[in-house]
């Protein structure tokens, strides 16, 4: 047996024993050899004259995986400042974890040796425990914990740090990674929160609206988070001691939380940072808007609205349109049809709807310039001899969001199937 790494450098025999009915099994011991591929190939009375080449069972054996991420929370503060360091381990290797942390180590390999004489040596605690070495790291070995933290290590003065981490697993090559950690110089302690503000905290899509955030004094450090909701924000200057700043909503509908905050440089050094809320501000969500029409088919006669007569059929259609900038997401209605219009029959409304052509819902989403139509079929029946009688077809109701009511009305004439003619008759003078 042997690997196809540096020839048969790692060539070695095992001795098969007979398992009966032909057949003979040997234990490869792997850690004599290389990973990659294996070459496994039988011999009968190997080294004698009669060695005789009986067959192979050539295999891949793949090296075991580690990786590593290390993050440091928080990364950046004013000095002094306490970070601590995380690492959480992947890949495909087993067993317990060595871990070898430094607070600081610029050095971007995995050896070892090489990490403790650059970056400080660490104290090696017994197998499945941990221990710190003051001012330089933190070690662990044995363990099972993944992720691994480490306690918070107090970085100062000012600058930048790299925090490191080797790790071991198994037999896969060790693994490393670095976080940086970011120390600001001292902060002076910010000014006390008097009062802010986000108004109007209703606000449709693109319109103006403004923060002020007051800390009892004039200073740049002043400044507004407005949670997402704005597309943007411009400083317009101080009203005594209160900092307001103008904003133009975006397009994103929802409650938005807003905060006053202290940043920047002013004075020097810096002030600590401060986060104050106040109130949310609220995009709401563009309405839809009403656009209803009914129309009808004369079925019967003529086809022709212009010459409906007692006893026609008629077909009707009420489109119920939105053509604002919001969704409707709800549409209730009635439909009535003038006592002069019987036999009502046909009532469809599209899916998801409920109830009958007095009383219906419509709970789908009707989308901006999208429309529904409800169709339903009545026989004229004129209750009068006049020449010519109204028929009328009204619709009310209201669409959500905003209930946006509407009212819409179609007016037909129709005639009775006999008119009264004036009779005239002569008498003699």
């Amino acid at each position: 047996v042997w690997s196809d790494v540096n020839g048969q450098d790692d060539l070695t025999w095992y001795v098969a024993t007979d398992q009966g009915g032909g057949i003979w099994k040997a234990t490869i011991n792997l850690s004599n050899h290389d990973y990659g591929t294996i070459y496994a190939h039988g011999y009968l009375n190997p080294g004698l004259p009669s060695q005789q080449y009986c067959d192979n069972a050539d295999f891949t054996w793949e090296a075991p995986t580690l990786s590593v991420g290390l993050t440091a929370d928080p990364a950046t503060g004013p000095a002094p400042h306490s970070s601590a360091l995380t690492a959480d381990v992947s890949g495909t290797a087993v067993g317990t974890i060595n871990y070898n942390f430094w607070y600081n180590c610029t050095y971007t390999g995995t050896v070892l040796s090489t990490a403790n004489s650059t970056c400080g040596t660490l104290t090696v605690p017994a197998a499945g425990a941990c221990v710190n070495t003051p001012g330089v790291g933190y070690k662990c070995n044995g363990v099972n914990t993944d992720p691994q933290n480490v306690p918070s290590y107090s970085y100062s003065p000012a600058g930048t740090y790299t925090g490191k981490v080797i790790v071991e697993r198994g037999t896969a090559p060790n693994a490393e990674a670095r976080a940086t950690v970011t120390v600001n110089p001292p902060c002076y302690p910010p000014p006390n929160f008097v009062s802010g503000s986000g108004l109007p905290s209703t606000v449709n899509p693109g319109d103006p609206y403004t923060i002020s955030c007051d800390y009892g004094e004039v200073n740049n450090s002043i400044g507004p988070s407005d949670g997402g909701a704005a597309t943007s924000c411009s400083w317009s200057g101080f009203a005594g001691t209160t900092a307001t700043f103008n904003c133009t909503a975006q397009s994103s509908p929802g409650t938005y939380p807003h905060t006053c905050e202290i940043f920047n440089v002013e004075p020097s050094p810096d002030y600590c940072p401060r986060v104050d809320s106040i109130n949310s501000v609220t995009i709401a969500a563009p309405n839809p808007n009403v656009s209803v029409s009914i129309s009808a088919v004369n079925g019967s006669g003529s086809f022709s609205l212009s010459n409906i007569k007692s006893g026609d059929v008629l077909s009707f259609a009420i489109s119920y349109g939105n053509n604002g900038a919001g969704n409707a997401t709800r549409i209730d209605s009635s439909i009535v049809p003038s006592a002069n219009l019987t036999g009502i029959s046909g009532f469809t409304c599209p899916a998801p709807c409920s109830g009958t052509i007095s009383s219906f819902s419509y709970t789908g989403t009707v989308a901006p310039l999208g429309s529904i139509t409800v169709t339903f079929d009545a026989t004229v029946q004129t209750l009068t001899t006049q020449p010519k009688e109204l028929i009328t077809v009204d619709t009310t109701g209201n669409y959500q969001p905003g209930t946006l009511p509407f009212n819409s009305r179609l007016i037909l004439l129709a005639a009775p199937d006999t008119a009264l003619i004036p009779e005239f008759k002569e008498t003699p003078p």
